[in-house]
């Protein structure tokens, strides 16, 4: 080899290595300024505004521009910062949100978590990564739509729910199938929960003194986690609430009955309260109810009365109508049980057999009749509530042990997240609720109801009966 030649090659190997890090340079530059835009976003269209007018039009018009635009902006976020969050803000922070933690990771997220699969024949391949089809960020949940690879399974995503969490810094991640009717039955769904918007307590919404609305079917309870109101269904169902000492079950029975409020005053809701537990917990609202037993002999004539009226109404409503319709002379009936378990499991046997008849009876025929039971329990085993499966409607608080969980609600809805173990004791309230014929768990939390609101109620929502004996 010559001089020359060797001089040559030495040149384009220099080429090379500048052309390389040139490349390098701008690469980094790119990536720097696409960072810089999405943290702060106003700056950097006003930045970038200048320099294209400053190339366009000269400094001095480029200078002005900025200004006014920046004045601008600025005005508007501070005048009119609902606009402006709504129009910029939100949407910005969202696209930020959304490539910075799920976009621009995902490759390396599914990797780590061997939620990839290898190409087969292809060992030098890339693996394959399963489709983030779509991102929707949201105030405290985002939801990701994921297309899977062929091979996986929601549970091969299921069983990494506590890594992903970890992975994108967020309470906990939730998984379920996506829907199939939409023919994407691949699909799958990730609900992050990045943000606790059910951490605070909820103050109760006192219903109007003058409100003749009955919400028997729509009972307002509290809030979920989306925002939205918790909406108990009442009519023609069964409710049973679970939850360990503390874990709000006296808001929830509370919230109901504030929801049931107006019904009570118009006499067309006719609440039968039960508390095993001495009269403690409802006492103080005693006023709103039909009927009030806390101890062993007055609850069994509260019982025996209410199996009788019901069965009365079944002989009377056969071959007329399939659906009792509440009116004053007779009231949808409200049975309330505070501590189902007072009744079925710790009580002597000779009781004990006749509660576990009676409620049998409420459970398979009270709904057609207008006769709805609405029970709380500690613990949701078989041997305290060996009827939990009549009850349509299931609300699980904080529990002590993941079995509970999935014993007051399903495992399949412990499977998709709804773990009341894991639920803080700071957070009474708070639960998951499932109804028969949805397969989807909402995250809710029930109202705050203070002394004063119970004093509140019984005070202006009396039924009819209680006001007349009131004022004679």
């Amino acid at each position: 080899m010559t001089s020359n030649d060797k001089g040559k090659g030495k040149n384009s190997a220099d080429d090379d290595w500048v052309g390389e890090l040139l490349v390098g340079i701008i690469e980094l530059t790119g990536k720097g300024l696409w960072r810089f835009a999405l943290r702060w976003p106003d700056a950097a269209t006003l930045l970038s505004m200048f320099v294209v007018t400053g190339m366009l039009s000269g400094l001095r018009v480029a200078c002005g521009l900025t200004v006014v635009c920046a004045v601008g902006v600025w005005g508007w976020r501070l005048g009119w910062p609902e606009s402006y969050q709504r129009l910029i803000g939100k949407p910005v922070a969202d696209y930020r949100r959304a490539h910075l933690v799920y976009r621009r990771r995902w490759r390396v997220i599914c990797e780590r978590h061997d939620l990839t699969i290898a190409q087969r024949g292809k060992p030098d391949a890339d693996p394959l990564v399963p489709d983030l089809s779509a991102v929707r960020i949201g105030a405290a949940v985002d939801t990701l739509v994921v297309r899977l690879l062929v091979g996986q399974s929601v549970k091969t995503w299921q069983a990494q729910v506590d890594g992903l969490a970890a992975a994108f810094g967020a309470h906990q991640v939730s998984i379920q199938p996506g829907p199939v009717a939409t023919g994407r039955g691949r699909d799958i769904v990730l609900r992050v929960r990045h943000h606790d918007a059910l951490a605070a307590p909820i103050p109760l919404a006192r219903p109007c003194p003058d409100s003749p609305v009955v919400r028997l079917a729509n009972v307002p309870v509290g809030i979920t986690e989306q925002g939205s109101p918790w909406l108990l269904p009442v009519a023609g169902r069964h409710i049973l609430v679970a939850g360990a000492t503390g874990a709000g079950k006296g808001s929830v029975l509370q919230s109901l009955v504030a929801g049931l409020a107006p019904g009570i005053k118009a006499g067309l809701i006719a609440v039968r309260c039960l508390d095993p537990k001495g009269g403690m917990e409802f006492a103080a609202g005693a006023a709103l109810f039909d009927r009030f037993a806390y101890d062993g002999e007055s609850i069994l004539e509260v019982l025996r009365d209410t199996t009788a009226t019901m069965q009365a109404r079944a002989q009377r409503l056969r071959g007329t109508t399939r659906c009792h319709r509440p009116t004053r002379a007779e009231p949808h009936i409200v049975l309330l049980v505070d501590e189902l378990a007072t009744l079925t499991a710790y009580a002597d046997r000779k009781q004990r057999t006749e509660v576990d008849q009676l409620l049998g009876l409420w459970l398979a025929q009270g709904r057609a009749v207008g006769v709805s039971v609405i029970a709380a329990v500690q613990d949701p085993s078989k041997d305290v509530v060996a009827l939990r499966q009549l009850f349509p409607v299931r609300v699980g608080l904080r529990m002590t042990e993941a079995t509970q969980s999935a014993m007051i609600l399903s495992t399949a809805a412990h499977q998709l997240g709804a773990r009341c173990e894991e639920i803080p004791d700071t957070t009474p309230g708070v639960g998951y609720v499932l109804t028969e014929g949805n397969s989807a768990v909402q995250r809710v939390r029930a109202f705050n109801v203070s002394d004063s609101d119970i004093a509140w109620l019984a005070a202006n929502f009396a039924p009819p009966a209680r006001r007349s004996a009131r004022s004679r």
